[in-house]
């Protein structure tokens, strides 16, 4: 775990989810201070594993966007031209 210090934010990050009932700002998101003398902060989204979670659970659809950017870059790096990737059968016609 990776924790704040001297000011420092920690990279380790916390996460509060409320309940259906309850908002964002019911919960106490202030920063855990931990008995080394360390602290966690909370945040309201991050990545994890290349997914963007977030407290409300409903960004799906900017994790969708963010990932169909990358993959939209990565093509374009791969042909600068811009044009489309075509499988060639064996024999050197397309498919």
């Amino acid at each position: 775990m990776h924790v704040g210090s001297n000011g420092k934010r920690s990279k380790t990050e916390a996460m509060y989810c409320p309940a259906c009932t309850a908002t964002y700002g019911d919960g106490n998101t202030s920063d855990l201070m931990l008995d080394c003398g360390g602290t966690v902060s909370f945040t309201e989204s991050f990545v994890y594993l290349g997914s963007l979670l977030h407290y409300d659970l409903s960004a799906d659809h900017e994790d969708v966007e963010a990932r169909a950017t990358c993959t939209t870059s990565a093509f374009r790096q791969c042909s600068p031209s811009g044009h489309t990737w075509r499988r060639t059968a064996p024999g050197g016609t397309s498919s």
